[in-house]
């Protein structure tokens, strides 16, 4: 085997996912409705957690970041034909990988570890053609929101924050890791950014840094790239951990509203109205109460074609799974759940076909999309 400086090359096998046979009851507002239910099964070995996934541009790797209990963070890449673990990237004195995004010509990982919630984030990067060493971006962050790569695949967009009261969104080189702008952002924590695919406007989700502190707003701002200016704030009810732009740029599906701890609803905003055009509800009834315990989403993504949003979470009675949702028709279509659905989902990518839904939490699976 050839030697390598900084990929651990180990393997693992895959057991596909199947049709499961059992009925998952998902209640939306206050219409109770049965649904298509799947299984994907865990093909990291159960010993490592997943919190972020992505696919590479041409679909035949799979990039995954999260850690394994009393190691580094790590971030694996996994061969989707073969579904073999192929490579492991430690990310040295952090004990949890947060976020993991591929540039869109392929070339490079951008990575997020940290060695807590909101402590000390450190960006890397990682040369994927040349299995180099990664590097950090020469910053100190207390802590890291999001990353998001531009269509060109020059800029790096990481939003985050040195403290209270000083949300922040930088723009970085990302050939020669230079700082190229720094973007005021009305929140005190930015949890999420994205790029539009036009390349014109960046999407900035946040809210106050505590659930005591009021001093910001939350939602997700727009800024316009060439202007150089905010356009638009859209409104929310909780400070924005999660969004996704749809692949024609006129639909953005976020976080809109949660209850800590119970339930969270995924919003869908028209963006040539900016008007709020859709909610999946995480709440098991139209007049919820304290004592329900309902869908808590964290991860949205869409189908290349925009027909299909998968959102991934923890379900009622403690279980991991992905809701998948009929965008033109509104409407919820199918629910997919790890194999033991006890497993959180963290993270959900559909692959470039359209084809394979990958989902990622306290376990990994490649789910086949059969339609639905």
């Amino acid at each position: 085997m050839r030697s390598v400086t900084w990929w651990i090359v180990v393997i693992a096998v895959l057991a596909l996912g199947a049709v499961s046979a059992v009925v998952l009851l998902h209640r939306n507002g206050s219409d109770r409705s049965e649904l298509p239910a799947y299984s994907a099964e865990d093909f990291s070995g159960g010993r490592s957690e997943h919190t972020s996934v992505a696919f590479s541009p041409d679909g035949k790797t799979l990039a995954t970041a999260g850690s394994v209990k009393g190691s580094d963070a790590s971030v694996w890449l996994w061969d989707v034909t073969s579904r073999r673990n192929i490579a492991a990237v430690p990310l040295p004195h952090h004990n949890r990988a947060s976020s993991v995004v591929f540039s869109p010509d392929g070339k490079s990982l951008a990575a997020v570890a940290d060695t807590g919630a909101r402590a000390k984030g450190t960006v890397w990067l990682l040369d994927v053609t040349r299995r180099r060493k990664p590097a950090s971006l020469p910053v100190q962050y207390d802590y890291v929101g999001g990353l998001a790569f531009s269509a060109d695949s020059k800029t790096l967009a990481v939003g985050g924050g040195r403290g209270r009261d000083e949300g922040k969104v930088w723009l970085w080189d990302a050939a020669d890791r230079r700082r190229i702008d720094a973007l005021p952002v009305p929140f005190s924590y930015v949890g999420e950014v994205a790029f539009s695919p036009d390349r014109r406007t960046l999407a900035v989700g946040g809210g106050p840094d505590t659930e005591h502190d009021r001093s910001a707003g939350e939602g997700i701002w727009l800024w316009d790239l060439e202007r150089r200016r905010n356009v638009a704030t859209l409104p929310t009810r909780v400070g924005v951990s999660f969004m996704a732009f749809s692949p024609d740029g006129r639909t953005l599906a976020g976080e809109g509203e949660s209850n800590e701890g119970e339930w969270t609803d995924v919003w869908l905003w028209d963006l040539s109205s900016r008007q709020r055009t859709s909610t999946i509800t995480g709440r098991t009834s139209a007049h919820y109460s304290p004592e329900d315990e309902g869908r808590q989403f964290s991860s949205v993504t869409f189908s290349p074609d925009g027909r299909t949003l998968a959102v991934g979470g923890r379900a009622p009675q403690g279980e991991g799974g992905v809701l998948l949702r009929d965008v033109p028709g509104r409407r919820n279509i199918a629910t997919v759940t790890f194999t033991d659905r006890r497993a959180d989902v963290d993270a959900v990518a559909f692959s470039p076909d359209g084809k394979t839904l990958a989902i990622g939490g306290n376990g990994l699976a490649l789910w086949q999309a059969r339609g639905t």
